[in-house]
Order: C-alpha cells, then structure tokens, then sequence
C-alpha cells in the first residue's frame, strides 16, 4: 500500500499522471529532455556482479517494489517538474542523456536498525520485472561500498553525466523533521523546512566526466552556500519522507539555510515546485537530495541572466545631437581627450557624460539589474559602472564579420572604419586601439584619422560587463550561421586566454522569434554560444505598420507560449533569456494613449512572470525612439525611423535630447520581491 500511496499523491499533486494504470499516455518525452530523476522504493539489496571494464567494482542494484512513478526535474534556474511512468523510463533510457556517458547516481537507504548509507554509482541498463523490481548495472563512482546487502526506505537521484551540465548533488538524510507554510504577505508561498536528527556528515556526488563522490561535513555544506552560486540562483531539491509505511515527494527550491550543530538540525526556507502540500506537517525520515547543476563552476554556466530584470537602453533617443535629422541617430560618443565646443554633445565628453550619467541614475532608481546597450560606448559603459548597474555589451554588427575572418592586421570594419580582423580585432575590442596601436589608452588623442577602439577591458576586469552581444539579430542582417559561429570561436578563445571564461563574461546571440529552429541543434545552442537572447513579440505589435492583440494580458500570454515552445523548447531553457520584448503604444499623433494601460499591464506582468521563473527578461525599450508623426511602426504611411514606441518614456518633444517624460502610467515596478 505504501508504494500505491506515494504514486497517488504526486499524481494529484502534479497532476501529469495516476499510478498503477498503467494508461499507455507516456511522459510526453520527459525522459528524453529531464536531467534529474528521483526513485522511492521500500526495500532494495546490491549483488556483486564482477567488474567495470574501467576497473570500477560492478554491482546489480535491485530496488524492490519500486513505486511506478518516477520524480523528473530540471536543472536551475528552470523550476519544472513532472511525473515518468518507470516503464516509459526503462523504455526511452537508451535515447536519452542518462545512457551516455552512463548517469551518476546516489543512493540513499537505511538498514535494519536505522543506520543511515549512501553510496554513489554510475548507473545503466534499467531493466523492470514483473514482480515490480527495477535492476540497474550499477559501477562504483567512488571505489568504496560499504553498503549493507540488503536494505530499506530506499531513494536513488539520478543526474546526467554530461560535461556542460556537470555538478554536485548533495545528500542530507535525517529522521524526524518538519515542515510549515509560512503566512504570506501578498508575495510568493513559502515553507520553513526543519530536519532534526540530520546526518553531521553528508555526501556529494560530482556529476561530470569522471563522477566523482565523497563525504562533506553538513556544516560545511551550508556554510559553502553562496560558493556553490546558491545566494544567486538557489537550487531545486527533491525531499522524501516517511511516516511508517506512507511516503511523499515534493521537488522544492531551498534558500536561507541553518545548522545548528548542537541540536542536529537544519532549516531551509523552501518554495514549492511541485508536491510540497503532499509533505506531512511533521515525519520521521527524511532524505534531500540538492542539485547544484546550473552553477557558474570552473568556467561552466553563467547565472548572470537568472532571474534578472533589465532595460534595452537605446541611447541615441537621449543622448545625440541629431534630433531625428536622420533616421539612424547616433549616440555621443566622443574620444575622452577632446576639449569641448560651446554647445552639442558629439564632441564634448563632459557633456555627454552628464547625459549618460543622469539617464543611469533615473534606470538604477527603477530598480532594474542590468541594462542593454547595442554597441560599445565609453560613457554609457562609465555611467553604468559608477551606479553598479550591470551590462549586457552589445557590438557593432560589422564586428561580426570581422570577428568571422581569419587573422589580418587589416580588411575589417569597425562601425564602418577600418581595422584588423580575426583574433587581432578581438584583442582590440578588449584592450582599445588607434589604428594598428593596441593596448590604447582611451584619455590620450587618436588622431591621423585612425580608428579608435575604446576598450571593453575595464569593465570586464570589475564585473560590470555580464555578456558580450555579438550584433543584434545577425541572422536577419545578412549574416549566416557559420559567420556567427566562426566570430563566436575567435571572440571565446581570446577572452578564455585572458582569464574571461564562460561564467564570467558569456557569449550572447540575439534571435528574431523562430530562428532558434535553424540555429541551435539538440535543445542548445551551439558551441561558443553561451546564451541566445530570444526576441519574442505578440504577432505584428511590432510590425510596420502594426496591429494590436486584444490586450495587455492576451500579448503577454502569447509571449510567454511563443517563448516555451520554441526558444526554451528548442535552445534549452538553461541556456535562453528574453533579450527584448516589448508593447508598442503607437503613433501618439494618430493613437494618442489608447495603448498605455496595455503597454502598463504588458510590461508589469512579464516582470512578474519573469521573477516568478526565475528568467533573465530585458524591456524594450528605456525610450521611445521615433518622433511625432516619424515612424512607420507607429504611424501608417509615415517614414521608418527607429524602432516604434515601445519605450517606457519618451523625450520630450520625441528629440534625441531634453527632459525625460514617464509615458506608462503608473510606471510598473521593475523589481523582483
């Protein structure tokens, strides 16, 4: 009855499936795209079965009766989870990420008396009996078993054993516990989780190519905390407990961690996932197993974009002398060392610093993390830098191509000028040039009409630059794929030999909604391509000219659809955030504010659904950038210039320059709570 027990409540919990059926539904492909499972059974025994071709001691792992259900979920910042039939997961192993390289395992049990063993093996070939045994080919990850021959209360985690993904999986069993909801005050449901009588030693299980296992000191786990990446992104978890012969599951994200050696416990806040309203109000076993997959380790994955909220700063609406003289403004962006004119901003770097520094406060007081901007320039890079606000760094779309073409000192463009190509362009672009000159200075004069390069190399070196954005939707301008991946090989290696590794500084490639179908392959982008920037926009809001959903709230659903089924679906969601999206208020010539309250729910409910996710999403954009009566996107039979109006403000008069104007009313907060 235990085994029907636990089935039945996760059913209802997940609502995917119900147990013992049998119904023929399938996982929808769960175990092909899961990376983390969890098994419960009631009893199980290890057999020795000779030897891994490795020299590894090979053992049958049998789990008896195990439960019909297995726990699928994924790697954070993702919080998912569902239910696989263990027959469908017997069925689909071999195509899936857990056949090769075998997947790493640990196995929590007790014995006969209450002792408490876990063991770490790399695990294949599941075969199920008809008596409701599942057997594994289970080879030691460690050398050391210890294990009993026979035991109960068993829970096998199972993770992947892929290099990308690779990372520790903790272990923390203990015997009597409690969990509590803790009263909500409007923001998200949490749960204070105790576990008393917890184990002083814990174990951990690396993941990669090799596994690797040993014990940690459970203080030393949770005093580790933040070095795992856990403050940043904080990890899913999977909690098994007992009373007697009933049994729960519940997948949880874990913050806030306690242990208080002297009473043996230790306390999380917790967030539901999926099944923490099946956990008993107290129990008398407990077995946690914590995931730290997705953390930033040793060059692995960035968690800059997690749950990140930021702004497209599009610049040339605010700081540029132009005022729409032309329909590609630029933004000042002045060599250091010039002396000011009487009046503009174009060649006077005081001036243009002061417009820079005032829109970076009015951005910092939002209260967003980071900002976009679309190409590199000196004073938006310093203005962010003195208010901490974060940078994803664009680059000039001819930076692609030069980046694509093998090493020349010449026959490359930047932002149209001449420069070297290759590896040389890529050291230019982090240490400055003028001309053929790198290292440069950017405050000495660079004259004799020789390109300057302003450096990116001070704000890598501080962390105020989160990602490189190579171009900005370069498959739509003329670039192919090859191009792309070319540039992106020659960019990473040349900031890895400068100690700027994947997790410190990622490569980012910005996509129009579909092109993900062309240009990732197997749910990831492709190598030296850390994240893709997914543009998903409601169908023509953004079109020339546009058409309107039926409101706010039906564009943003439709967003947050087009973004799972194709950009997470296809690039993998561990790898994707939301580089733009955005609502158009329309010509305010011809619209007037028709469209504001929408554009305000819009732009108020992706942040909140971002947050909620945990997703990286950046609104488009800080300003309007298209002047009365200017732009086609707004405005039917007018001129293109510039975006269309999907700025959370305007500049007075739609200039390139003056005082800023709110246009959302009232202006969502960009905060996550």
């Amino acid at each position: 009855m235990r085994r029907l027990a636990i089935c039945m409540v996760l059913a209802s919990i997940l609502g995917v499936y119900g147990c013992g059926g049998g119904g023929g539904n399938g996982g929808n492909g769960a175990v092909t795209t899961a990376t983390l499972l969890t098994l419960d059974a009631p009893a199980g025994s290890l057999v020795a079965a000779g030897t891994a071709p490795d020299g590894a001691a090979r053992y049958e792992l049998v789990l008896d009766g195990v439960c019909e259900i297995a726990v699928a979920f994924a790697d954070r910042p993702v919080r998912a989870a569902s239910l696989v039939p263990v027959t469908e997961l017997v069925e689909e192993w071999e195509s899936s990420d857990f056949s090769s390289p075998p997947a790493s395992a640990l196995l929590t049990v007790r014995d006969q008396q209450g002792g408490i063993w876990i063991e770490a093996f790399l695990v294949s070939e599941p075969r199920l009996g008809s008596g409701g045994a599942l057997r594994f080919t289970a080879d030691s990850a460690d050398g050391i078993t210890d294990i009993p021959a026979d035991f109960v209360d068993v829970d096998l985690f199972v993770q992947t054993s892929t290099a990308e993904d690779s990372g520790r999986v903790f272990s923390v069993p203990g015997r009597d516990g409690t969990i509590a909801l803790n009263q909500a005050s409007g923001g998200r449901k949490s749960w204070t989780l105790s576990i008393d009588a917890v184990s002083p030693v814990s174990a951990y299980l690396w993941s990669g190519a090799p596994a690797l296992a040993g014990p940690i000191d459970t203080s030393a786990l949770v005093a580790g905390w933040s070095s795992f990446g856990f403050d940043d992104v904080p990890p899913n978890a999977s909690l098994t407990v007992r009373n007697g012969d009933e049994t729960a599951t519940a997948v949880l994200t874990l913050t806030d961690p306690v242990y208080d050696a002297e009473s043996a416990s230790v306390r999380f806040t917790a967030f539901n996932v999926a099944g923490a309203a099946s956990i008993p109000a107290s129990f008398t076993e407990s077995d946690l197993f914590i995931d730290t997959a997705g953390a930033a380790v040793d060059g692995g994955r960035s968690a800059a974009f997690d749950k990140l909220i930021g702004i497209d700063y599009d610049f040339e609406a605010r700081c540029s002398d132009d005022n729409w003289s032309t329909a590609n403004p630029a933004g000042c962006n002045p060599q250091p060392s010039f002396m000011c004119p009487s009046e503009g901003l174009a060649l006077c770097p005081a001036r243009c610093q002061a417009c820079f520094d005032a829109d970076l406060a009015q951005i910092k007081g939002l209260g967003v993390g980071a900002i976009t901007i679309y190409n590199p320039n000196w004073f938006a890079l310093n203005a962010a830098q003195k208010v901490a606000t974060k940078v994803l760094l664009g680059t000039f779309n001819d930076t692609l191509g030069g980046l694509a073409k093998p090493d020349a000192l010449s026959g490359c463009t930047y932002s149209s000028f001449p420069t070297a190509c290759g590896q040389t362009y890529a050291r230019y672009l982090i240490d400055g040039a003028c001309g053929s000159h790198s290292p440069w200075d950017p405050n000495l004069f660079c004259g004799d009409s020789q390109t300057f390069i302003t450096p990116w190399q001070p704000f890598l070196q501080d962390g105020t630059v989160i990602g490189i954005q190579i171009g900005n939707e370069v498959l739509a301008n003329g670039f192919t794929r090859e191009q792309v991946l070319a540039a992106a090989q020659t960019l990473r290696g040349v900031l890895d030999s400068r100690g700027y590794t994947k997790d410190k500084v990622p490569i980012v490639i910005s996509l129009v909604l579909g092109q993900e179908s062309s240009f990732c392959a197997a749910g990831a982008p492709p190598a030296n391509v850390d994240f893709i920037a997914a543009h998903p926009y409601c169908t023509s809001v953004a079109g020339l000219p546009p058409t309107w959903p039926a409101s706010g709230t039906a564009c943003l659903d439709q967003v947050k659809t087009d973004f799972a089924n194709i950009s997470q679906k296809l690039c993998g969601a561990s790898h994707v955030f939301i580089g733009e999206t955005g609502f158009n208020t329309g010509c305010p010539g011809v619209y007037g504010t028709q469209y504001v309250a929408d554009a305000t729910t819009f732009v108020a409910g992706a942040t909140q659904w971002a947050c909620e996710q945990s997703l990286g999403l950046f609104h488009f954009a800080y300003v309007d950038v298209c002047p009365t009566g200017g732009c086609l996107a707004g405005c039917p039979s007018q001129p293109q210039e510039g975006n269309g109006y999907f700025g959370l403000y305007y500049t007075q008069g739609y200039l390139t320059k003056g005082p800023l104007m709110p246009k959302l009313s009232p202006m969502p907060s960009l905060v996550c709570p």
